[in-house]
């Protein structure tokens, strides 16, 4: 993802370079490119998510507006939603119900069925406080150990991780954000 922020960043140059030059030459001035949150956050109607002809647009939240001032990451859309929510940004709301109550669980579960990829190193307190364990528990997660089956093509079909990751969360494109843990060497013998 990185690499499509440094393309938009030339691309950016390339167009400043160009509406100098063209003003020296006395040509009419190129408009101006768009600014770096209109690349990370396009406007309602350009993100090609809304109908831009709908009258209704104009009630929504730019997307600038309400992300911009949130820490940035590098994939999904652009916010480091953990950091925003450890640094008091955002406080969201626990559950459907107004009484939902949250059981921040500080502990990691280790997933060894890697194959030759990193382990994966669960972190139960980041999903907890967003979420109450019955989200996930028992309908995706059985909470046992080795009771759930989980690899890429169950993730990717929407399964366990899935559920979320690739739709309200970060995606799955960036494989070491997970796969997060060297591999016991004496494993790989």
């Amino acid at each position: 993802m990185r690499r499509y922020l440094t393309i938009a960043l030339l691309l950016v140059a390339v167009l400043l370079s160009g509406t100098a030059l063209a003003q020296k030459k006395g040509a009419a001035p190129a408009p101006a490119p768009a600014p770096m949150q209109d690349y990370l956050h396009p406007p309602l109607g350009v993100e090609g998510i809304y109908d831009p002809n709908n009258p209704s647009l104009s009630v929504l939240q730019a997307p600038a507006e309400a992300l911009g001032p949130l820490p940035p990451a590098a994939a999904g859309n652009y916010v480091d939603w953990v950091g925003a929510l450890n640094r008091g940004l955002i406080d969201p709301r626990k559950g459907v119900n107004a009484d939902t109550q949250m059981n921040v669980v500080d502990m990691n579960v280790l997933m060894t069925r890697t194959a030759s990829m990193p382990n994966v190193k669960f972190p139960h307190r980041e999903h907890t406080q967003w979420l109450a364990c019955t989200n996930c528990h028992p309908a995706i997660f059985l909470p046992k150990k080795d009771g759930n089956p989980v690899n890429m093509y169950s993730i990717l079909k929407g399964e366990f991780c899935g559920v979320c990751h690739g739709k309200v969360a970060f995606p799955v494109t960036d494989c070491f954000r997970c796969h997060n843990t060297p591999q016991d060497p004496r494993r790989l013998k």
